[in-house]
């Protein structure tokens, strides 16, 4: 939510472009989603460094695919914000999945 809430504030306020906002937005979310899924998602204990360069292979592959969709319901005449939202279901799908079987895989439960 912080993600979106700052691409929608980005394009808002300062007519950012989509994909500026874009990039922004999930830049934003990343570091706080890392420790949260760390902490309270899976309970993962060990590996620090790993665990980080991991999460973030698999934020760039969802990111990825967000953007791919962000960029082609735009192209398909859907609305900039509605386009955003709607590309959170991929990458949220993507993220949480990688981070579950591969970022934080084998998490002390």
């Amino acid at each position: 939510m912080l993600g979106l809430a700052v691409i929608f504030a980005l394009k808002f306020f300062l007519g950012a472009s989509d994909v500026l906002a874009n990039v922004l937005g999930y830049a934003a979310g990343t570091a706080l989603s890392f420790m949260a899924n760390k902490i309270f998602t899976f309970r993962h204990r060990r590996d620090y460094g790993g665990a980080a360069m991991r999460f973030l292979l698999v934020q760039g592959g969802a990111y990825a695919l967000n953007l791919l969709t962000v960029l082609m319901l735009v192209h398909d005449g859907v609305d900039g914000y509605l386009a955003q939202a709607l590309g959170i279901i991929p990458f949220s799908l993507c993220g949480f999945l990688g981070a579950k079987y591969y970022a934080f895989a084998g998490a002390e439960r």
